[in-house]
């Protein structure tokens, strides 16, 4: 039965796809109302006809009457999809109507299925759904290209929401990869695929690959700092909640004021205030629960710690010119320096396709997309709105958490959070980035 289901929900598709052409074009020519009311018109003579045919006569109609509201929603739903498809194909054309029809109808069937809504048995979100949702998203965006002229605003805007949702969701990946693939082994091959798509990158844009042995010895230093950082959160999120873990690694810009002020840098008071009061929040997510376990904790805090030195230091040595060549740099050193030990951590090796997803996924959007949304956003957006994603991101992670993993917000969780976002976000007002942050593509 499920075969036959598939295949009727494949004819309703191509019918929908003639609907949508067919109310495009007379919505065109006649007019959106007009047109709306021929269909509904129609609608109701085949429903007539139906119930005629199946014998059930119209008296059959008075229990529609007394059936739950949503009943009646779904009705007026279909008239304003109906609607909607007249109006926007002719603007947009077919391709960009029925894409962007498609993946709302997704996430909102992810959400009823999530939550129970409307009375259907509740069934949870694969990541493999959540990742097609999210594919077949970005599919209608793409075909929107042709009819869309966003302003500078809008750019900003739509590179911002990606830098958040793709930055705040790499601990989700990082979690789900880790099931089923050896933490250093998905690690070091992640940063290997990725640092060799951003060389393509860098060809690409006609940067430079060749650089100076000093510079090159930067980079082997910073990649074994940051990717390594990288990977001891993977062996951290086996026993500590993607949330959780994301509020602790928050916690860099405030170990980086720690260093500045070992190498007796003046800082101004506020960002000194925020950092004592956001090691206050560290302590009280340091105290294990949902899950979390005391070494799981001390390996985010070790993570942080790698990530605020490698911050530090790629910004007092050598470092190419081209931000995306010293990122392709540091993650191939970082890779390759894992690889041989990672290789004897494998064992009868058998991933699931959850884990090789969300590898993918870290490997494309996570190293990618989202740093090269984070570059373009340092060279056309204020750089203090750039850096409010150092705040948001943990918030995203700790959403995606609870959506995808069940993750539990306990109290002490929640005083935590907030006690760090509004630390984090307090120095990162006083010290926003002042160039490209490299450590950033090796998130």
């Amino acid at each position: 039965m499920t075969g036959v289901a598939v295949l009727l929900t494949v004819i309703a598709g191509l019918a929908g796809s003639v609907q949508v052409a067919v109310m495009g074009r007379f919505g065109g020519r006649i007019g959106v109302i007009e047109a709306l009311t021929f269909s509904t018109a129609v609608q109701l003579l085949l429903s007539a006809t139906i119930l005629v045919v199946a014998r059930m006569g119209f008296g059959g109609l008075g229990g529609a009457f007394r059936t739950p509201a949503w009943m009646w929603l779904g009705g007026l739903m279909g008239l304003i999809v109906v609607g909607t498809i007249t109006f926007a194909q002719p603007r947009i054309g077919a391709t960009a109507t029925i894409g962007i029809l498609i993946a709302g109808q997704l996430v909102m069937g992810a959400l009823i299925d999530r939550y129970g809504l409307f009375g259907v048995e509740r069934i949870d979100i694969s990541l493999p759904r959540a990742v097609g949702i999210v594919l077949l998203g970005i599919a209608a965006r793409l075909s929107l290209v042709p009819y869309l002229r966003m302003t500078h605003g809008a750019q900003v805007c739509a590179a911002l929401v990606t830098v958040y949702v793709i930055w705040g969701s790499t601990y989700l990946g990082i979690a789900v990869t880790g099931e089923t693939i050896p933490p250093l082994f998905a690690a070091s091959t992640r940063f290997i695929a990725a640092g060799s798509l951003m060389v393509l990158v860098v060809l690409l844009r006609g940067g430079q690959l060749r650089i100076s042995r000093r510079a090159l010895g930067s980079c082997i230093l910073i990649g074994f700092l940051l990717p390594g950082a990288n990977a001891v959160l993977f062996f951290a999120e086996r026993d500590v909640p993607t949330g959780l873990a994301s509020l602790i690694i928050a916690s860099v810009p405030l170990w980086v004021v720690v260093l500045r002020l070992a190498g007796r840098e003046r800082l101004p008071w506020q960002a000194l205030a925020g950092v004592g009061v956001g090691f206050a929040g560290v302590a009280v997510l340091a105290q294990p629960s949902g899950g979390a376990t005391y070494w799981g904790i001390a390996l985010c805090v070790l993570s942080a710690i790698m990530w605020s030195v490698g911050s530090v230091l790629s910004a007092r040595v050598t470092m190419p010119d081209d931000p995306f060549a010293a990122t392709a740099y540091e993650m191939l050193a970082g890779g390759l320096l894992m690889l041989p030990i990672a290789v004897f951590t494998v064992h009868d090796f058998s991933p699931s396709t959850a884990s090789i997803l969300g590898w993918i996924y870290l490997v494309t959007f996570g190293s990618i997309v989202g740093y090269t949304a984070y570059v373009w956003l340092l060279a056309n957006a204020p750089l203090g709105l750039v850096s409010t994603y150092a705040y948001v991101n943990p918030v995203v992670a700790i959403a995606l958490g609870v959506t995808f993993r069940g993750e539990q917000l306990t109290w002490r969780l929640l005083i935590g959070a907030a006690i760090v976002v509004v630390a984090v976000a307090t120095v990162v007002r006083q010290e926003p980035p002042s160039a490209t942050q490299l450590e950033e593509g090796v998130r």
